[in-house]
């Protein structure tokens, strides 16, 4: 029966969401609250959306590198193409 008591993922990640506290009652889907329990993010590769404003596409090319930060980490840089 304890096996019950486990959440297993397909795929390794970090917990970005948690909807419910340890410890509370958790019934079967459709019964009660339709939000999931969490929400897991994998974080080998992310996607990463800015607006270029159409005066500056000349200047960029597929593929091209990036590199960027983020505020929550402002002292290091991240680096994509």
């Amino acid at each position: 029966m304890e096996q019950y008591l486990q959440l297993r993922a397909p795929f390794d990640g970090i917990v970005t969401i948690r909807n419910v506290d340890p410890g509370a009652y958790v019934g079967p889907a459709g019964k009660g609250s339709e939000q999931p329990l969490i929400t897991l993010q994998e974080q080998r590769r992310l996607r990463l959306k800015v607006s270029i404003p159409e005066a500056n596409l000349p200047f960029i090319n597929a593929g091209q590198p990036v590199t960027f930060m983020v505020r929550s980490m402002p002292q290091k840089l991240y680096n994509g193409k």
